[in-house]
């Protein structure tokens, strides 16, 4: 699967275009350099970056978000793609999960229950499920492009593109045919239980 279908995969499965962010990236072909507008992000929010995107998208029997490269990939759009309100939103986001893990946990996110963190992943994508809903729609822009965009509607976005344009997600998670070798018209599903990328 090249790039440019893996990009659209991700696309039909989010159910909308890319965002303003991740266009800019894959135009330039994600190769932005270290410079004037890269932002760092501490170890802690790195940290949790990747507990977030494994939580996403668990290792089962096939490779989860970490193996994948996916943190790595959330970070450098962070750093080199997203413009200032984006990342204002981001941080917003994590801060929120990690004030809520100190006051209810005693412990930084990373370190609380799996419940716990669950919980208040389920939260923050109900509160970007009610504000799509109440969002207005902008002409052939989509509610997700909207700069006030909901910090759980970025992070999913990141991590279902950042894992769908990966070697994992493109030959694992997905049964990878580069060579269909016959047309089966009546496949059983339960045979494979995942799609096929080709």
């Amino acid at each position: 699967m090249q790039r440019r279908d893996a990009v659209k995969f991700c696309a039909a499965l989010l159910g909308t275009s890319l965002s303003p962010a991740l266009r800019r990236a894959f135009a330039d072909n994600l190769t932005a350099t270290q410079g004037t507008n890269a932002v760092r992000l501490s170890n802690l929010q790195e940290q949790l970056i990747s507990t977030l995107a494994e939580l996403i998208i668990p290792t089962t029997d096939t490779p989860g978000a970490i193996t994948a490269g996916v943190p790595r990939f959330i970070i450098h759009i962070y750093t080199h793609w997203f413009d200032e309100s984006e990342r204002a939103i981001f941080l917003q986001g994590l801060e929120r999960l990690e004030q809520a893990s100190q006051s209810q946990q005693a412990c930084h996110f990373v370190d609380a229950s799996q419940t716990f963190q669950n919980l208040q992943l389920a939260q923050e994508e109900a509160i970007a499920l009610n504000y799509v809903s109440d969002a207005p729609v902008r002409g052939i822009a989509t509610r997700e492009h909207d700069p006030n965009t909901p910090f759980f509607s970025r992070l999913k976005e990141l991590v279902v593109v950042g894992y769908y344009t990966s070697e994992i997600g493109c030959k694992q998670e997905q049964i990878y045919t580069p060579m269909p070798g016959r047309y089966q018209g009546q496949l059983p599903y339960s045979e494979f239980n995942r799609r096929f990328s080709g």
